[in-house]
């Protein structure tokens, strides 16, 4: 399980690699691509590039899951003929005639509403509610001048900057994960990544002390970022995790499209709020 789990991350990390630094390459094109998009359009909609790009994305994507992806639930699932042979989830059915039969017992929903499958929607939860934070609150601080305690980084530093904790975010998971659940268990990993969110949270206000001792980013300054991407990376050790033990609380294989299906509506419900919440707060530091 833990070597299915470490190929999760692999795809935001994906994402947490392409999407900053597109970003920060395509924000203000009229200055980073003058002859391409020389227009004042481009002045007064710095941001459409990005913007658009992320939309076609998204839109893409859509239409690769709708015709592309198959239909694992087995009583809505539709054969093809087009294709040859048969699908992974249908030899699985074949190979396990019960599990046919499982799927037909509905569990009402009320039953799944119990402390062993509860206690890991609410961790993954705030550990959504976190995650959600982190990623909202750097580029503001790379972004925030020198006199206000930021880096002053540039749009495209930034995005490569976070691009480069996306590669090694991916490298790191793929790697060390199963190792380290097979070394310290879940439970124990799961704390550690959690704890590794004070020193990650504390590295924000040392390297604004840094700064104002210096006067601008130096050596020192380099070496927190550094730290900061290593406890990041024990961060995400997390995300694998809780979704073992979200998997692991489910009393029966027809009841994990519920049991995920509520961990996901919870997690995004503090998403919406988590970015408000951390941004308003280091505005408020700043006055």
């Amino acid at each position: 399980m833990a070597q299915g789990f470490a190929l999760l991350p692999i795809i935001w990390c994906l994402g947490g690699t392409i999407g900053p630094f597109m970003g920060g390459v395509l924000v203000h094109p009229h200055e980073g691509f003058g002859s391409l998009f020389s227009g004042t359009f481009w002045v007064h909609y710095p941001y459409f590039p990005p913007c658009v790009v992320a939309a076609a994305f998204t839109a893409l994507s859509l239409m690769l899951v709708f015709f592309l992806l198959e239909e694992t639930l087995a009583s809505k699932r539709r054969h093809n003929p087009r294709r040859d042979g048969y699908s992974l989830a249908e030899t699985i059915d074949e190979q396990d005639p019960a599990s046919n039969s499982e799927e037909d017992v509905q569990t009402p929903f009320r039953d799944l509403l119990v402390p062993s499958i509860m206690i890991p929607i609410a961790n993954y939860a705030a550990l959504a509610f976190l995650d959600i934070a982190l990623p909202a609150l750097m580029p503001l601080f790379y972004s925030t001048p020198l006199e206000l305690g930021g880096l002053n980084f540039s749009p495209p530093a930034i995005g490569t900057w976070m691009a480069m904790v996306g590669i090694a975010d991916g490298i790191f998971q793929v790697l060390c994960f199963e190792k380290m659940i097979d070394w310290l268990g879940p439970k124990r990993l799961f704390c550690i990544g959690v704890l590794s969110y004070i020193p990650i949270m504390t590295c924000f206000p040392l390297m604004s002390f840094l700064v104002g001792k210096t006067g601008g980013v130096g050596f020192w300054v380099y070496v927190t970022l550094a730290i900061h991407l290593v406890l990041i990376l024990i961060w995400d050790c997390c995300h694998g995790c809780i979704f073992m033990f979200i998997t692991a609380s489910a009393p029966a294989k027809n009841t994990l499209g519920a049991i995920n299906g509520l961990g996901q509506t919870t997690a995004s419900t503090v998403r919406t709020i988590g970015p408000a919440i951390a941004t308003s707060m280091f505005a408020f530091s700043k006055h």
